[in-house]
């Protein structure tokens, strides 16, 4: 039995990537250096566009608009201490395995002997309409280590009726909603598998992506239940040695506590009050029955709704985080665990965006300490793919604060985008990671 998860899939791939992409100018090391057994998935470019961000063709990305996108043709593999490839899964065969297309985010049991993966059939188009949006609804399947017992494991969700907004079916309606996808699987101690998923319909009041929240099921796919209520988003999880689940929090605060915020938004109503802002710009406004001043914008239709605090104070820019957070694997006692600044200045300056760019988190043991490495940008979006995406370490607790304003130990650096910083070699003496880590 395993004592615990050492690296996520996300973080070791794109250290991976990094080696790659720096092969000329780095010492290829040969396949006898001891390393385990490898466990990753190889997945293509993206096969349709993202249809936030046109431009993103892909690798696809394991972050907010990627995460769920199609690559076809992908493969399960196993790297052997040898150098010597296995595939488990390969979609790009003819007839791929349960009609599999494209896996990802594979992880292993603790007993070495099971992969847990998400994976999709291909996509689907709202009532066969060649025009509608194409969905690819991922779900959880396992597979033994030796390729045998291939077996899908989340169930589908019970129908539900979602009527439409209106006869145009336009957002909101039961095309958004009776589509979701399972994604990140990753086994608990106990045998059971936590994922996160879009099965509750409910999308982000950010924008109009779907809500992913926190599931856990018994390990043959039964007891399936959610143990999260996120607004934004909850993805990536992984089992910590004390029990506790760890997982990147998406977390907007808009101000707007209602699921229609951005369609029937706050400030949209006309103002009768004149108004002149902080930065001198005149305007119109109203009163909130708590004293807040709502400045009028009846054009607004995506961007927080700004105004003043009962006090006088500006009602700040929404923040738009990223949190290493913590939770029971039973949904009790969610906490922050790690707080990731990018700069020093974020320690003394309350902007809302003190760790936005912390996700995708790896456990990692260092002598007596426990840390977590993370994937991190260089904007606060974390939208895109793997462009422009580093690694950096942190310490958990609020304590180390000060500790994790360091810059990445790989990929891309703040002050330096075009320069990719070269992986960083482990130090003699490290203990090694566990005996089947997952790429």
């Amino acid at each position: 039995m395993r004592s615990m998860h050492w690296l996520r899939p996300s973080t070791a791939l794109l250290v991976v990537t990094f080696i790659l992409a720096l092969a000329p100018t780095l010492r290829i090391v040969r396949a006898s250096n001891n390393l385990p057994p490898l466990v990753f998935v190889a997945r293509a470019h993206l096969a349709t566009k993202d249809f936030i961000f046109g431009s993103e063709l892909g690798p696809a990305g394991e972050l907010t608009t990627g995460l769920n996108k199609f690559a076809p043709g992908s493969k399960l593999l196993i790297r052997n201490p040898d150098g010597s490839l296995k595939v488990l899964v390969d979609t790009s065969v003819q007839s791929p395995p349960l009609g599999l297309r494209d896996v990802q985010s594979p992880d292993i049991s603790f007993d070495g002997t099971r992969i847990v993966f998400a994976g999709t059939t291909g996509p689907t188009m709202y009532k066969d309409r060649s025009y509608a949006r194409p969905y690819y609804s991922w779900r959880i399947y396992e597979i033994g280590l030796d390729g045998g017992n291939l077996r899908r494991l989340s169930p589908d969700r019970p129908q539900i009726s979602i009527p439409n907004v209106d006869q145009n079916d336009t957002l909101g309606n039961d095309e958004s909603y009776n589509h979701y996808d399972d994604l990140f699987p990753a086994y608990l101690a106990d045998g059971r598998i936590v994922f996160s998923s879009t099965r509750m319909p409910s999308r982000a009041h950010y924008d109009i992506r779907p809500t992913f929240n926190l599931y856990v099921m018994n390990g043959d796919g039964s007891g399936l239940h959610r143990i999260t209520t996120e607004r934004g988003g909850a993805l990536h999880p992984m089992p910590l040695p004390d029990g506790r689940i760890l997982w990147s929090r998406w977390w907007v605060n808009f101000n707007q506590p209602s699921e229609k915020g951005i369609y029937n938004r706050i400030d949209n109503r006309p103002g009768t009050v004149p108004v002149t802002t902080t930065n001198g710009t005149a305007t119109t406004g109203y009163y909130l029955p708590d004293g807040t001043l709502i400045y009028s914008n009846t054009n607004a239709t995506f961007n927080p709704a700004q105004g003043q605090l009962p006090g006088g104070a500006e009602i700040r820019h929404a923040p738009n985080t990223w949190h290493l957070m913590t939770v029971d694997s039973d949904g009790a006692d969610m906490r922050r665990f790690a707080w990731t600044p990018r700069y020093d200045y974020n320690l003394d300056e309350d902007s809302g965006n003190d760790t936005y760019n912390a996700a995708q988190p790896a456990l990692v043991v260092s002598g007596t300490e426990t840390l977590i490495a993370y994937t991190t940008q260089r904007d606060g979006t974390m939208v895109h793919s793997s462009l422009n995406t580093g690694i950096r370490v942190a310490w958990p607790g609020v304590e180390n604060m000060y500790r994790n304003t360091s810059e990445s130990i790989a990929g891309y650096r703040w002050g330096q985008l075009q320069q990719p910083r070269p992986a960083v070699r482990a130090a003699p003496g490290r203990p090694a990671r566990r005996a089947h880590p997952v790429l």
